[in-house]
């Protein structure tokens, strides 16, 4: 009997030890499949040049990150406090300038019981904070700064999901403040493009489709329009996010279906530059997000996840020249909410 118990005991660990190696080597994979970039291509930051600013905002606190190329060198250079009660971060959206040197955000205010987002402006050293608009009974959300920083486009949204597309001066925002949209408030930050003539912003709509006689679903069908600064000229676009212009205004990047094109304006010819790829078990990773031209129009940055559920992060660069060909350039273990690529 004790020699039956032991052979049974015997087989038993080694089918343990085959089941636990059957579920440590794919993740073993996909971690070297996820940081492979970031271990062997550093030589390719030499490459690359000027800096991408970006922030990171966590649940306590919010952050201000730079990767200097020329160096080499990923450091933080601001990290802030704006919580309101009970040790929460009220920053909910952020844009930065096109030098990265300041920063006009989304906050809730100084008295929580409002539950109101103001905007507010800052340098991206954390100081020199101020107040730039504050709505009565309304959310200013998703700010976005023309590239000659004079202007900020955000969303208002009102009380029953009422609200629409602003655009105000910086040096005198509430006597400038104009409504150019009023199509129902988008979800995602609106895109300048160069010359801040033009908008890109996505709609909340959303299609009811009653399943039974008491079961009724909704689903996201957001559409992507592009309006003049001015209000006028409003069409659409077919894409799943507001476009992001090149720097010289010719060329626009888009996220469809199966990952981000690039076109004119006409959408004549797309060309597929990031195609959604995911590594093993990685079926709850989201696709990639958070766009930027580099400066000369080269190349496109974008966060994307390493790992199911957010737990990690990655910085990524893909040049035009090879489209799909990503490179790692940091890895985060937050959320990034903003990002700009500066000489």
């Amino acid at each position: 009997g004790e020699i039956m118990m032991s052979t049974l005991w015997r087989i038993l660990k080694r089918i343990i030890i085959v089941i636990l190696c059957l579920i440590m080597i794919p993740w073993i994979y996909y971690f070297l499949f996820a940081y492979k970039d970031l271990i062997l291509s550093s030589w390719s930051k030499q490459k690359l040049k000027g800096k991408i600013v970006y922030s990171v905002l966590t649940g306590s606190d919010f952050n201000i990150r730079i990767i200097d190329f020329s160096s080499r060198k990923n450091k933080n250079v601001y990290t802030s406090i704006p919580r309101g009660q009970e040790g929460y971060c009220y920053v909910n959206s952020l844009s930065f300038s096109r030098e990265g040197e300041k920063i006009v955000f989304s906050r809730m205010g100084e008295k929580i019981e409002n539950y109101r987002f103001k905007l507010y402006t800052m340098n991206s050293d954390g100081t020199n904070v101020k107040e730039l608009l504050d709505l009565d009974n309304m959310n200013a959300e998703y700010p976005s700064w023309s590239l000659d920083g004079e202007r900020v486009s955000f969303i208002v949204q009102k009380p029953y999901g009422k609200g629409g597309l602003f655009v105000t001066n910086v040096d005198k925002p509430y006597s400038s403040l104009k409504m150019i949209s009023d199509i129902r408030p988008a979800i995602y930050n609106p895109t300048w493009s160069p010359d801040g003539q033009k908008i890109s912003f996505i709609s909340d709509e959303r299609i009811s489709k009653r399943i039974s006689e008491k079961w009724r679903v909704e689903k996201f069908v957001g559409k992507t329009y592009i309006i003049n600064s001015d209000g006028t000229g409003l069409k659409y676009f077919n894409a799943r996010e507001p476009v992001i212009w090149a720097p010289d205004g010719n060329l626009l990047l888009y996220r469809g279906e199966d990952g981000y094109y690039i076109s004119d304006e006409n959408q004549l010819k797309s060309i597929l530059l990031i195609p959604y790829k995911r590594a093993p078990l990685s079926l709850l990773v989201e696709d990639p997000s958070l766009v930027v031209w580099s400066p000369d129009g080269k190349y496109i940055a974008y966060v994307k996840e390493i790992w199911p559920g957010g737990a990690g992060l990655g910085i990524y660069v893909v040049s035009l020249d090879n489209p799909g060909k990503e490179i790692q350039i940091s890895t985060e273990w937050y959320g990034v909410n903003g990002m700009v690529w500066v000489k």
